[in-house]
């Protein structure tokens, strides 16, 4: 029997990349899905290929530091609470970041297992005949929230003027396949605190052969993309529905452009391509800096990762860990437990 693939996540967590990754895993090897809890390393197994952290809900494994396998964690929206990530890679063999140009900040603080590993997509999705393309322009994603405004003021523009599926409604992976492949253009507005990012939107419409029309500048160019080859792009948002327009007179170029970025993202940037990826970089044999540590200083990390999640009942094993390990540790952390309080009040006001 293959040596599995342990996700430390459940089944139900298994949404957007998490469900890209563990459909690549289970191509070439078992998967095995392991939720929160004391009994965590039991639950493993005892020779897993790899223990990997998916980055859903948030879990930072006790002992994870000492596991005799591999392991590994997504950091998938990098640019989020990026100095409290760098600090929770520690704990892990090996880091994947999804969005280029952060890697130097987890080198910088001792993490040499960190890896580039940008948003893909699912091949079997798009890799299918050419459909009709009834709909201008496409859309499938999140909206009405704060860090939307750009999008939500975009897409009622663009509503109002082109053929498009319904915008406002979920839409599940192969749903969301199907919209992108009957579509002409698939307009990405990322969120307002990171305009550039190459989120999942960008590979799925690329994939599916529509024409990606997306913000410059964009990480896409540091990932091999060029505008005007593999993408349209646009500079104010406002411009979008104009631009839009032109694009769909040209149907020529237009499919052009299309065509090769869907060859490129078919055959570079599929979940299939980014597992490769991940089981050449275990092979490299890197180690978590916290291998290396005390008993008292793994601890005090957990304790610390605890309190930033606001979690009393976790922080207080992770507490008498440290003190049973070396009271003077105990002693610095202390001041950490104000922290908590306020956080779990701050929690309880909401």
């Amino acid at each position: 029997m293959r040596a599995p693939v342990v996700f430390l996540c459940g089944e139900d967590e298994l949404d957007k990349e998490r469900r890209g990754y563990a459909r690549a895993f289970s191509r070439v090897a078992a998967v095995t899905f392991v939720e929160r809890s004391d009994d965590w390393q039991i639950r493993a197994g005892e020779s897993p290929l790899l223990i990997l952290n998916p980055d859903g809900r948030p879990w930072l494994p006790d002992f994870i530091e000492r596991a005799p396998a591999p392991t590994a964690l997504f950091h998938i929206d990098t640019y989020v609470a990026l100095q409290r990530r760098v600090r929770w890679s520690a704990m892990y063999d090996y880091t994947f970041v999804f969005h280029p140009g952060f890697e130097q900040a987890f080198r910088a603080q001792g993490i040499d297992g960190v890896r580039l590993l940008p948003h893909a997509a699912e091949h079997d999705l798009f890799d299918g005949p050419e459909l009709e393309r009834d709909f201008e322009v496409g859309w499938v994603g999140h909206k009405s929230r704060s860090i939307y405004g750009t999008r939500d003021r975009v897409l009622a523009a663009l509503t109002e003027r082109f053929a498009m599926n319904e915008a406002g409604r979920f839409y599940g992976p192969e749903e969301m396949a199907n919209v992108y492949r009957r579509s002409k253009i698939v307009v990405n507005i990322s969120r307002d605190d990171y305009p550039q990012d190459a989120n999942m939107r960008c590979f799925e419409a690329m994939a599916a052969g529509a024409l990606l029309v997306t913000g410059i500048p964009s990480e896409l160019t540091l990932l091999g993309f060029r505008e005007g080859i593999h993408f349209a792009g646009y500079g104010d948002p406002g411009e979008i529905p104009n631009l839009v327009a032109q694009w769909l007179e040209r149907d020529g170029e237009r499919a052009a452009i299309a065509r090769r970025a869907r060859e490129l993202v078919l055959r570079e940037h599929t979940y299939d391509a980014r597992v490769a990826t991940i089981l050449d970089a275990v092979r490299s044999g890197v180690r978590a800096p916290a291998r290396g540590w005390t008993r008292g200083g793994a601890a005090a990390r957990h304790f610390e990762y605890h309190v930033e999640a606001a979690n009393v009942a976790d922080s207080l094993r992770a507490f008498r860990e440290i003190a049973a390990a070396s009271p003077i540790t105990a002693a610095r952390n202390v001041p950490r437990f104000g922290r908590l309080a306020a956080k779990v009040m701050k929690r309880m006001l909401r």
